[in-house]
Formats: structure tokens, sequence, C-alpha cells
């Protein structure tokens, strides 16, 4: 509220603060799909493999606190405090939109370890997975 006229909040807000919250750094609580900037009250986009997040240094795929469904979230090996969303098995992650699907497109290459579909610049095999 701003000289008693209600004012909206920021569009990364989905609560500000009473007495002007306009601007990004006045949120109490993010949108869906994003999270806090570490120390402030700016909400920025989560990872898109990310249902929810708190983010810490920026956002990464080590910041998801819980995933979509057909994801498992897993410990992040590569942070000490970070989760990160797995597709659930025999599904694959696209790289391109983040999405868990049945199979790898054409023109990209499964990688069994990060069970991610990238783009195959080094003509590697392409593995189609079905589900029962």
């Amino acid at each position: 509220m701003v000289n008693g006229f209600c004012v909206p909040c920021h569009e990364s807000c989905e609560t500000c603060k009473e007495a002007n919250g306009t601007t990004e750094n006045d949120c109490l609580s993010c949108k869906p799909r994003n999270g806090f900037e570490l120390g402030t009250n700016i909400c920025v986009p989560c990872h898109p493999s990310c249902l929810s997040c708190n983010i810490g240094m920026g956002p990464g795929i080590g910041e998801c606190t819980s995933c979509f469904p057909n994801s498992t979230l897993m410990v992040n090996p590569d942070s000490d405090a970070g989760f990160y969303c797995v597709c659930d098995f025999p599904r694959v992650r696209l790289q391109s939109s983040f999405t868990c699907e049945n199979t790898c497109s054409s023109g990209n290459a499964y990688d069994p370890y990060t069970r991610y579909c990238s783009p195959d610049e080094t003509g590697g095999a392409v593995v189609h997975l079905e589900l029962n």
C-alpha cells in the first residue's frame, strides 16, 4: 500500500512488503518456480529441472528442493548441501528442455552416467528407451 492505495508486488513476488512492495527486493515470498537469492529478498527463477528451489549463489541445478512428477530429488555430488532432480528410470532428461522423456530424439546422444540426451556432436550412438 502506497499513500493509502494498493499497489501490485513486483512480478517475481508472490507476496511483498506492505510499505511499497513494487521493487524486486521487496519480496516476502516468491511465485512458483522461483526462489530467494542468497541473503536478499529478490526472487529469481529456479533451474528448469526444479519444481521449487532455494537459490544459493545463483540459479543452478544443485538448488532444487522439489521435483516434477517422474523425477526424484538427489544429493548433488558437486555441492556440499545441494540437491538436483533426476528423471525416474527409464526416462531420460532432454538437455534442450530439461523435461523427462521416454526416448532421446534423433540427433541426440545419450549419456548413461547423467541420463541426459544432448545434441550429438561426436557421432555417438543414440539410445532409444521405451516404457512398457
